[in-house]
């Protein structure tokens, strides 16, 4: 009976007459849809047809009773609400033409042609698609209203009532607000509120006619608001949304997950992609962010993954013009400028190292430097001096933060360079009424009314400094790292208390009184912390912040302590993985037994050990940084040099001056690992095809084999050399010291 034949049943107009609801025909087990069905209609149609019969088919063969879909997806229209008129869109856009699409003639359709026959002017096309008004939500594939409106079966029509009609607000240059989609459940108030800490959205006017707007009923940029992205993230429709430079289509992008490429508190987050492009970027809990926070950086400037201006392949300097050659020529071309190769000739070659780049990226480079090119020249513009490299239990760690008691920032603005840790503090502040305080030079600074205390200063290194001859001169200082734990203290305490109280007093510019109150409050107070940034602190100020953590007892206790915090996504990876001249792959000297493991490993005899001091390097090779030539030193180094080869993804200023240029990898093309300031190491995977083919990687072990070193080309095998270099066991003994 199964294979009885049967007729197809037509309807009136000759058409196959399918169920509307289940596209299932007389025949149960055939389906249909299409112009088959619905005669002459559009491509768009027929899939969508095709796509809601693809779901009844699989009701049919897993013997699932074919049903119509109980709850067709709930999608809002301004049609729902009042028909659309022409007046509605007077004066607010430009009047464009339409042009007519170019068909068939009607006497010869008799056939399966095309009738629409396209437009052949390429500026045409241009035009009629920036006719369009509106490519629909942005937040569609992603609006929690539209999941439990669609799961629940709401019928928009079903209860209608007066509504309010707003004007869209673009004026923001990162966020664009339209209250015509918001459901008032004040997600946004309340991120603003507690975790950015800036109160920039409030509820105004009541009933039917409450809405949201800044403070003020203002404009947005006029408010506190710095544009941290919160409220864009926790929006659950799309009220707050992007300012979009260009049309955004409501596409279902896929959510992959990445490392936050931008800032050094090392979040993950989940990038929102369609066909290998980048549409925007949201936050992922996991091991670090464990609070759903976003960097404003990511959150806004992910478009930098699909600029078209970026370097695609080799280029040589032939002439004072860049000209394309292959890679096979730019590594042989590398690999002559450095002949002779001796250990002895590592002063003529430096290697400069950009803090964005994967630690395995990092690894190759400098492995290729010292075993293949024979210099220990190696660093970065960006890389402070070795005190900031704190052991990881000496750097509190970004959880143990929400357990203080009493925050200090120092120095840096961390809303504007580490947001995600002050939407942290500023939830510790509503949440538990944490006092902050601001130690700053710049007491005009915005930062200073979302603290409770702000102590301008002059000099922070002499502020500290008062504050640590107070406790030695009132033998107010104690704990364990007095009695021996850390060492050079007698020599600490002689040499601080030789300086003159009123001078440090007069250079920091604060009384005496402050500094002595600041200084009972940090032994008062166990759970103290101390917020700092490589970005503002110098040297001195760091070790003196260290020696306060150390007279106090704070150091690598629980919730106390220092919290460091670095520039770049990978800035920690510069020390792990020996981007110094003296320090290799986790950051062990070069000497002794860990010289002869590196040889061992590497499978070479002949390492550099000599740094290049002053002298000019004949060669340059720069990785990933753009230098700032506009400074007299740099520009110095670079002309200083007969060859300059330069690693970018884009033409910049530093391109400009190399005689060779080589194409870059974003991370998420090759993936890798970052660690973050607070010493986690986070691998992730590629979630981007590099489109023109270019892989780091290969070409760094491609380089490698050329100077007779072996090379790795994945991540997991370069990885796993890394570890094999690290340092063994708890390397506590002697990293507590007082310095002067």
């Amino acid at each position: 009976e199964y294979y009885a034949p049967q007729s197809l049943q037509l309807n009136k107009w000759k058409t196959l007459d399918a169920d509307t609801t289940t596209f299932q025909m007389n025949i149960p087990k055939i389906f249909a849809a299409g112009d088959a069905v619905t005669g002459t209609a559009n491509i768009i149609q027929a899939v969508a047809g095709g796509k809601a019969a693809a779901k009844h088919i699989e009701q049919f063969l897993f013997s699932i009773e074919v049903e119509p879909q109980l709850n067709a997806p709930f999608i809002s229209t301004k049609d729902n609400f009042e028909t659309q008129t022409k007046e509605d869109y007077q004066n607010r856009f430009e009047r464009c033409i339409r042009y007519e699409m170019p068909v068939l003639d009607k006497n010869d359709r008799q056939n399966f042609e095309e009738v629409e026959l396209g437009y052949l002017d390429k500026e045409l096309i241009q035009e009629e698609a920036e006719r369009c008004l509106e490519c629909g939500c942005s937040a569609f594939h992603n609006c929690k209203l539209q999941q439990y409106a669609t799961q629940y079966g709401v019928n928009q029509k079903h209860y209608q009532g007066s509504f309010q009609k707003l004007e869209i607000n673009f004026q923001h240059p990162q966020i664009e607000i339209d209250n015509n989609k918001c459901i008032l459940c004040g997600r946004c108030v309340r991120v603003c509120r507690e975790y950015s800490g800036n109160r920039a959205w409030e509820f105004f006017k009541r009933g039917s006619k409450t809405f949201i707007a800044p403070n003020m009923e203002g404009k947005l940029m006029e408010s506190r608001c710095d544009a941290c992205g919160l409220c864009v993230d926790t929006c659950p429709t799309g009220a707050l949304t992007e300012n979009f430079k260009n049309k955004i289509l409501a596409l279902p992008y896929e959510k992959l997950p990445a490392i936050d490429p931008f800032g050094s508190e090392g979040f993950e987050i989940d990038l929102l992609m369609y066909k290998n492009k980048v549409y925007g970027a949201t936050s992922r809990e996991g091991i670090v962010n464990q609070y759903g926070l976003i960097n404003r950086d990511i959150k806004f400037g992910y478009d930098i993954f699909n600029r078209k201006d970026r370097i695609t392949q080799p280029l040589l300097r032939e002439n004072g013009v860049l000209k394309p050659i292959t890679k096979e020529e730019a590594i042989k071309l590398i690999h002559s400028k450095l002949q002779p190769l001796t250990p002895h000739s590592s002063p003529l070659t430096s290697v400069c190292v950009s803090p964005t780049l994967t630690n395995e990226s990092m690894y190759m480079i400098q492995k290729w430097a010292r075993a293949g090119a024979k210099t220990n020249a190696i660093g970065s513009v960006s890389q402070k001096s070795v005190v900031f490299n704190l052991n990881k239990n000496d750097n509190l760690p970004l959880h143990e933060l929400t357990g203080a008691k009493r925050i200090y920032i120092v120095g840096t603005n961390i809303a504007q360079d580490h947001p995600v840790v002050n939407h942290i503090v500023q939830n510790m502040r509503f949440m538990e009424q944490l006092p902050v305080t601001y130690i700053t030079q710049e007491p005009n600074c915005f930062y200073t009314h979302r603290v409770d205390e702000t102590i301008p200063v002059k000099n922070y290194h002499a502020f500290i400094r008062a504050i640590n001859h107070y406790l030695l001169k009132s033998e107010k200082a104690f704990g364990i790292f007095l009695e021996g734990l850390a060492l050079n203290f007698e020599e600490y305490e002689k040499t601080i208390l030789q300086e003159n109280y009123e001078q440090l007093l007069e250079k920091s510019g604060v009384s005496a009184k402050i500094v002595e109150r600041i200084a009972q409050e940090w032994l008062d107070v166990p759970e103290t912390v101390i917020i700092v940034s490589e970005k503002t602190i110098d040297e001195p100020t760091f070790k003196e912040i260290k020696n306060s953590m150390y007279l106090t007892e704070k150091q690598g206790k629980m919730c106390s302590g220092m919290m460091t915090l670095k520039t770049a996504c990978n800035s920690q990876g510069l020390y792990d993985m020996g981007i110094r001249s003296e320090y290799g792959p986790g950051f062990r000297k070069i000497e002794g037994e860990y010289l002869e493991l590196l040889k061992k490993v590497w499978k070479t005899d002949d390492l550099p050990l000599q740094s290049s001091g002053n002298v000019s390097a004949k060669n340059i090779f720069i990785f990933g940084e753009n230098l700032p030539v506009d400074q007299l030193k740099a520009l110095e180094f670079l002309n200083s040099a007969s060859f300059v080869c330069v690693q970018s993804l884009f033409e910049n200023e530093t391109t400009a001056l190399a005689d060779l240029v080589l194409p870059m990898n974003f991370a998420i093309e090759i993936g890798g690992s970052f660690t973050s300031s607070f010493k986690v190491a986070q691998n992730f995977k590629a979630v981007k095809t590099c489109e023109f083919g270019w892989n780091d990687y290969q070409f760094y072990a491609q380089l490698q084999e050329v100077f007779g070193v072996k090379g790795l080309t994945t991540p997991e095998e370069i990885f796993l050399e890394m570890i094999s270099l690290l340092q063994p066991g708890c390397c506590s003994e002697g990293r507590h010291k007082f310095e002067a």
